[in-house]
Parts: structure tokens; C-alpha cells; sequence
């Protein structure tokens, strides 16, 4: 973790410089390096560093603790700050600033009857763990409600979550009749990262008594088990998730979420230790030996995309455009099995 954190703060040692991604100028609190911020944060809660907090507050106070691009905003890849954002305010309750412009944009979804926001699933991972985060620091049934209301149009309404196979469309246009070559159902590796984490952090968040975390923890335990039987020999997940054939191959950062949101499950008793354990110790030897190089930085990154075929075909030499990104999907998830290595 050291080295890979390294490498990226040394390759990007000025955090206001904006980044491009798909040919686009985008402002460094976008939601790659929203990702990286996370993952840093957690990187930060298993081995304590002054300097990692200094760059994420310089990097708040730079941006106003503002969303990207604008003051107000509906749009989640905007959001995505607001985690991290709301993550350093918890750290000093006494700098309120920090969380006052995420709230009022999350208080627009409040204000408004529209529940349509979350149409594939990174949106869910941008935005769902603020509206909980929120929730508990207002002690606020509002956002909670909200925050249930868009997950169950998402999952029903929109008809993302395939509740016979347990894992979720990217969006739409991957629903049937849409079909990879073998004829299965096109599962994002990556998109079903998305929200694992998503349900990960919000029950990480919520107390086992609030409304509706049942049925999140059921989500949560259902994708867990439809990924049980997908895992390569390697100990990556194909980036099609049920079809090997359909862009099968290494790719960290769907790998990585699932690691994630696995290694978080074992360690607070929500999923079977003596099951999924293995799985864990797999997946990070794969990252470990395929994915973290020599000098820090990270192959097999797959391209900022919507589906399997996305920048493809990945090559271990490949640059991805979303260094940030993935580094934040691995922090995360191996802060996660150390801390579950340390219970």
C-alpha cells in the first residue's frame, strides 16, 4: 500500500491540477480521484499518517468542499467528493464547512419528488454512502428514506438487480435482451463492484436498527454468494463476470471492490469466515503478485467505461487513464484485509 501510494503522489504531486479522463478536463475532485481520496483515508485508519490527512484536507480546502465543476449539482459523479469530504469532517467535528456544501446538494434530492437519479451502478457507489452518512451525523430519517427510495427504484423500478443470477446490470441497455456470445446475461465485474461497496459502506455506516438494513444486508449477502462460484484461479474476477469467453481476463479494480466488500463481510460476521476467507487471501496474492509492480504502480486497470469490452483488450503494460481510480479501489480493499488480518 505504501509503495502504490507512493508511486501515485510522487507521478501526481499537485493535487489541483485537473485530470482528463476520456479525452475530458475534469476538476480533481472528480469522482477517480474522489475514489483515490477514500482509499487514502482508509489507507490512513491502518496506518496512521499525518501527511496523508494534511493532503486530503489541502485537498478539500482547495476545492471549497465544493462538488466538482460547480457549487450545485443532481448529477453523482459530481458528488463523489462528499465521502471524503464528509470522512474529514468526522475526523474534526469542529469544521462544519466541510460537509455544508455536500448537504445541500443531497438536500435537493430531499426537496424533490424525483427518485430516477441512480440509472446505473456507480452512480449508487457515488452517492449512497453520503445520503446514510448524513442521515446518521443529522440523526435524520429524511435521508434515509431518500436513500431507500432511489435504491428501490434502481433495483426494481429501473429492473437493474437480476434477482434470479443476484448480481446487477451496469444499466439498461446491458438488460436482456442483451447477451455476451456464450448467451449469458452481461454482469460488469466492475459495476457489480460498485455496489458492493455501495452496500458495504452503508451498513458500515447504519445501526443494525435503522429502516430497511435488513434488506441491504440480504443484497449484500445474495451478490456475495453469486460471487462465490466466479472467482478465477488467479483470484481475479473476469471483467464478465459469467462468461469467460465475453472480455474474461485480469482486472483490478472490479477484483479489488469485491475484495472489498468480502474481506468487510468476514470481519463484522456478516458472511461465513470459514467460506469466504480463502477467497480473500486469493484475490490479494492475485493483486499482489499481478497488479502492484516493482515501482508502485498498478496494471491491469481497465479504462473508464460502462461495460466489459471498454478498453479492451487490457495488457499488463496498458495505460488505463484512471490510475487515481484504481489505486482507490486497492487502498480500500487492502485496508480492509488488514484490518481484518489485525481481529
Amino acid at each position: 500500500m505504501t509503495l502504490a501510494n507512493n508511486y501515485f503522489l510522487k507521478k501526481w504531486p499537485n493535487f489541483e491540477k485537473n485530470i482528463l479522463i476520456e479525452g475530458k478536463t475534469q476538476t480533481s475532485n472528480y469522482w477517480t480521484r474522489a475514489t483515490f481520496i477514500d482509499g487514502l483515508l482508509a489507507f490512513n485508519e491502518v496506518k496512521p499518517n499525518k501527511n496523508l490527512i494534511k493532503y486530503a484536507n489541502d485537498w478539500g480546502t482547495f476545492h471549497k468542499w465544493n462538488v466538482s465543476k460547480s457549487e450545485m449539482t443532481r448529477e453523482p459523479q459530481l458528488m463523489a467528493a462528499g465521502k471524503a469530504y464528509i470522512k474529514l469532517f468526522l475526523i474534526d467535528k469542529s469544521q462544519s464547512n466541510r460537509i455544508a456544501n455536500i448537504k445541500a446538494n443531497i438536500d435537493q434530492l430531499l426537496e424533490s419528488h424525483r427518485v430516477d437519479d441512480w440509472i446505473n451502478t456507480e452512480a449508487m457507489f457515488m452517492t449512497m454512502p453520503i445520503m446514510a452518512q448524513l442521515g446518521v451525523i443529522y440523526n435524520n430519517e429524511e435521508y434515509l428514506d431518500k436513500l431507500y427510495q432511489m435504491f428501490i427504484y434502481s433495483k426494481v423500478v429501473e429492473g437493474l438487480y437480476s434477482d434470479q443470477e443476484f448480481l446487477w446490470y451496469f444499466n439498461q441497455s446491458f438488460k436482456p435482451p442483451f447477451k455476451t456470445p456464450k448467451g449469458q446475461n452481461c454482469f460488469w465485474s466492475r459495476g457489480n463492484g460498485f455496489v458492493l461497496a455501495a452496500l458495504t459502506q452503508v451498513l458500515d455506516i447504519l445501526p443494525p436498527s435503522a429502516a430497511h438494513y435488513d434488506e441491504y444486508l440480504d443484497s449484500y449477502r445474495e451478490m456475495m454468494i453469486a460471487v462465490l462460484n466466479l472467482q478465477r484461479n488467479d483470484g481475479f474476477w473476469n471483467v464478465s463476470l459469467t462468461d469467460p469467453n465475453h472480455f474474461g481476463g485480469k482486472e483490478l479494480t472490479g477484483t479489488a471492490l469485491i475484495t472489498y466488500s468480502m474481506a468487510w463481510g468476514v470481519r463484522k460476521g456478516q458472511i461465513d469466515e470459514t467460506t469466504f476467507k480463502p477467497l480473500i487471501a486469493k484475490a490479494m496474492r492475485g493483486i499482489l503478485n499481478e497488479s502492484v509492480q516493482i515501482n508502485g504502480s498498478l496494471a491491469w486497470i481497465q479504462p473508464n467505461g460502462k461495460e466489459p469490452k471498454d478498453g479492451q483488450p487490457l495488457t499488463l503494460k496498458k495505460p488505463s487513464g484512471m490510475e487515481d481510480f484504481g489505486l482507490g479501489c486497492f487502498l480500500l480493499a487492502a485496508a480492509e484485509v488488514v484490518k481484518l488480518n489485525n481481529k
